[in-house]
């Protein structure tokens, strides 16, 4: 069976082509589904089957009946990692090629006329069970989990898809790619503002009139730190977690990383935070 290794910097390898690659493909995504299927509650997709016309680079599914659908939770590689884009694009290809899908929307169309939401696929010649799109991207290391207050029902089995990834070194998650990832993060111009995954033990947390600071371990001009209006405290103090107390403790925090003076991440709420230890 060939191998297929798909994530930012890396190659396909194969010899039978497109076909052997898409066998190669859905092989993993057996091996994964057999550990981790989809669990009763999530997604909430049902209804009538729906056909996939077209993929694009941005990551939006375009439907046979005219709707074009935004795979909500995942982090889709930005416009300033082309290479990136379209290899995730290749494996969504090669994963709805043939199969019926059901959708489940989480919210009223954007501006751009998009719906978010989960997209299930049923293939005829794939695994028995069907698969969640968001959650094997994630199992195959191709992304990362992006939190959205719509998927709060879903959003811990999103993670625990991204940490089956993170603790097989599949994808993204590879030594070889991390330390690719990590030079480049230093050689990359910061852009304004840019979605980011951060890791980091907090150094303080200091509470002011208005607002509340969330201070990391590290050189303090290139650091990030997260501000949280106290006004929302009592929200983030109903799902179990009180800022107050992360002073020591080691956070995973997924926001809008703002390059100014001192770089700062604007979180969405306590979904886009972690305590690891």
């Amino acid at each position: 069976m060939a191998i297929l290794f798909v994530a930012d910097g890396a190659k396909t390898s194969g010899s039978d082509g497109p076909r052997s690659k898409r066998r190669a493909l859905a092989a993993l995504v057996c091996l994964l589904g057999a550990q981790a299927a989809p669990g009763a509650a999530c997604p909430a997709a049902n209804g009538a089957g729906v056909t996939v016309t077209a993929v694009a680079r941005t990551g939006e599914i375009s439907l046979a009946d005219g709707r074009i659908l935004r795979l909500a939770g995942i982090d889709w590689p930005p416009v300033d990692r082309p290479g990136a884009r379209d290899r995730l694009r290749t494996v969504v290809i090669r994963l709805v090629e043939g199969a019926t899908a059901t959708i489940g929307v989480t919210g009223p169309r954007d501006r751009w006329g998009r719906h978010a939401g989960h997209l299930v696929l049923h293939a005829a010649d794939g695994p028995p069970q069907p698969l969640w799109l968001q959650e094997t991207l994630l199992a195959l290391g191709l992304t990362r989990a992006w939190p959205e207050p719509s998927l709060a029902p879903c959003w811990q089995q999103l993670l625990a898809a991204e940490a089956q990834a993170r603790q097989a070194g599949l994808g993204l998650w590879s030594p070889l790619l991390r330390r690719a990832h990590r030079v480049l993060a230093r050689q990359r111009r910061p852009a304004l503002s840019s979605r980011a995954v951060f890791e980091a033990r907090v150094r303080s947390v200091r509470t002011g009139r208005t607002a509340t600071f969330v201070n990391f371990d590290g050189p303090r001009p290139e650091t990030p730190f997260v501000l949280l209006r106290n006004r929302d405290l009592s929200s983030w103090r109903k799902e179990g977690l009180d800022p107050a107390t992360f002073s020591g403790k080691r956070l995973r925090v997924r926001g809008i990383l703002s390059s100014n003076t001192t770089p700062r991440l604007e979180l969405a709420g306590p979904m886009a935070v972690d305590v690891l230890e």
